[in-house]
């Protein structure tokens, strides 16, 4: 795929991040605690697009691979939306709090003029995030990559967009508007980085958010994946 997409749809004022290429960060640790908690965020995953399980964990996998980079922890959970008249999971019903962020696989998102077109893969608002399966399977084919290897990427950068607080996208990097196959077979990991800056400024937005968490209360929730 030579040609470039624009992937991502965003929410006006949202959209947050550019920085200058570099190496990542090593892994940090919260302040005041003696170094021994690492930074952590919590994202459920709706999958209302019925991905398969497989697909799921191995896009988590990339996903925390990611965040891993620029030192702060990833825990998740899979969840699959019960019907109206069936009880829901007790673990995919958390209790909101500023760490806590959810991402919806949607078949496809809606048009919506000036937010999303046709060529959106992801939008992101608030502590909420979505993903256009469709444009996952159409990108992964098109890159000659598994759709895992697409979806964990998007799920990573429409959180960047959730932690970053700068507009626009980057030229390099995981938060760029358009990768193409050629990142794929360049260099994974380093096309698919957050930059330095982007890192800094992700781990004192989950540093502060970490502190508003603790002040409201809110017990952090054991990871699972």
């Amino acid at each position: 795929m030579k040609g470039v997409r624009n992937g991502y749809g965003f929410m006006v004022g949202l959209l947050l991040g550019m920085g200058v290429a570099g190496a990542p960060p090593l892994a940090q640790t919260r302040a005041g605690n003696g170094g021994a908690e690492p930074l952590r965020i919590n994202i459920w995953v709706y999958n209302y697009a019925q991905a398969s399980e497989q697909t799921l964990k191995a896009g988590d996998k990339i996903a925390a691979h990611i965040f891993h980079q620029a030192g702060v922890e990833v825990a998740s959970w899979n969840c699959h939306p019960a019907p109206a008249n069936v009880n829901p999971d007790p673990n995919c019903t958390p209790k909101p709090g500023p760490l806590n962020l959810w991402v919806r696989i949607v078949p496809d998102l809606a048009v919506v003029p000036g937010v999303t077109d046709h060529e959106s893969l992801g939008l992101a608002f608030g502590n909420y995030a979505s993903v256009s399966f469709r444009w996952v399977k159409e990108e992964a084919a098109m890159a000659g990559v598994a759709p895992s290897e697409i979806l964990g990427r998007a799920i990573a950068h429409e959180l960047g967009h959730l932690l970053l607080r700068q507009p626009g996208h980057s030229r390099v990097g995981i938060m760029r508007a358009r990768w193409s196959a050629e990142d794929f077979d360049r260099s994974p990991l380093g096309s698919f980085s957050f930059t330095p800056q982007q890192a800094e400024s992700i781990r004192a937005e989950v540093q502060a958010r970490a502190q508003e968490q603790a002040a409201l209360g809110i017990a952090s929730a054991d990871g699972s994946h």
